[in-house]
């Protein structure tokens, strides 16, 4: 276990990637250079050389106790867990060592460290097999089970397709909603916009029921989840167009009540 690094290093640390990749060549490719290491002194593990603080030992194989209820980003407390036991062999650090937390729970700074790396990996994915995604969200207020995307669609059924993938790609999501590419997935109340002007639920929403999902889910049974994706795209045939003010008038507003 590492203790306080880089903030790139604890973000390659909690990105969710493919087995055959290094977290330290994602951490190296953040700070664009290497990321020094040494060798732990009772464990064959290689750590970061800057780390603070670091805990080395083993996890015991078939050995378990009760713990928590620890309180989670989903907003619970909960003593769901794999009640692994750490046995510590050693302890090594620097002289003055500086202990650095996030606030935990559910909290932006929790939310952040875990969304940054995943919001990332699962948009390039998916941009792989949907070249006209816009933009991807994991809003906060989801505890990320949420995802919301953009998209230029070009022909229908294209959005249905890119929400099956988003959720096959992430197994935490439970809600995803498509939107167009004039709706900014960052600002919640315009995905909200177009759920309810552009989304109609006999015809643009479908569920995945009893679908594998995180644990931490208070909702979850058995570890399973429904999945539910929701298309607030408009259809390309659509007889009413947005009313938008232009940015040179709007600057030019926010300029005159600023004078006056």
């Amino acid at each position: 276990m590492v203790i306080g690094v880089h903030p790139a290093i604890n973000l390659a640390a909690g990105a969710k990637v493919a087995m055959e990749m290094d977290e330290f060549d994602i951490a190296g490719a953040l700070l664009r250079r290497p990321v020094e290491l040494v060798k732990c002194k009772t464990i064959d593990v290689e750590v970061p050389a800057e780390a603070e603080l670091v805990l080395e030992g083993e996890i015991l194989a078939d050995v378990h106790e009760d713990e928590g209820p620890y309180g989670e980003y989903t907003g619970y407390s909960t003593d769901r867990s794999t009640r692994n036991v750490f046995v510590v062999k050693a302890i090594t650090s620097r002289t003055k060592p500086i202990f650095h937390d996030i606030i935990p729970g559910y909290s932006a700074e929790h939310l952040l460290l875990g969304r940054s790396a995943k919001e990332a990996h699962v948009h390039m994915r998916l941009k792989e097999m949907v070249p006209n995604l816009k933009a991807l969200n994991f809003p906060k207020s989801g505890t990320h089970f949420h995802a919301y995307m953009s998209m230029k669609k070009t022909a229908e059924g294209q959005a249905r397709h890119a929400l099956m993938l988003l959720l096959g790609l992430d197994p935490y999501l439970k809600l995803v909603v498509a939107v167009d590419e004039d709706v900014n997935v960052f600002d919640e109340e315009e995905v909200l916009w177009a759920l309810a002007t552009r989304f109609q639920a006999d015809t643009d929403m479908f569920t995945v029921p009893q679908v594998f999902c995180n644990r931490l889910d208070p909702s979850s049974r058995d570890g399973m989840s429904a999945k539910l994706a929701l298309d607030a795209t408009a259809p390309l045939k659509w007889d009413v167009e947005r009313a938008v003010v232009p940015r040179a008038a709007a600057a030019r507003a926010a300029e005159l009540l600023a004078r006056f």
